[in-house]
C-alpha cells in the first residue's frame, strides 16, 4: 500500500510546483506590464514575484478569496414563524426601548 503512496504525493508536489511557477510568472507578467507604467518602478524577475507572492500569503492570510462556506442560508425557517412575537410583546418592548432612548417630559420641560 505504501508503494503507491510514493507516486502519489510525487504527482501532488509536481502539481504544486507547476502551479506556483504559473502562478508566479502570471504575477510577474503583470508587474512588469503596469508597474514600471503606472508607479515607475522596476521589473522583476520570478523568483522576486515567488517572494513577493509568498510575503502577500504572510501578509494576508491562507486565500484573498472570501470564504463563503460559513455564511446561513438566508429565509424563513418554520421556527422564527413559531417564535414571532405578539402584538402585547411588541408593545412592551416598544416602550422599554422608548425609556431607554428618549428623554422624558420632565427633562425637556427643565431645558
Amino acid at each position: 500500500m505504501s508503494s503507491k503512496k510514493g507516486p502519489f504525493i510525487a504527482k501532488i508536489i509536481l502539481i504544486a510546483i507547476l502551479y506556483l511557477l504559473v502562478v508566479a510568472t502570471v504575477f510577474q507578467l503583470l508587474w512588469n506590464w503596469l508597474m514600471p507604467t503606472i508607479f515607475g518602478i522596476s521589473t522583476i524577475h520570478l523568483g522576486q514575484s515567488i517572494g513577493l507572492l509568498i510575503l502577500g500569503r504572510l501578509f494576508f492570510g491562507k486565500s484573498a478569496r472570501p470564504n463563503f462556506s460559513k455564511l446561513k442560508k438566508f429565509g424563513i425557517s418554520s421556527d422564527t414563524i413559531e417564535d414571532d412575537p405578539n402584538d402585547a410583546q411588541r408593545e412592551k418592548w416598544r416602550n422599554e426601548w422608548r425609556k431607554m432612548c428618549h428623554k422624558d417630559d420632565e427633562d425637556d420641560k427643565i431645558l
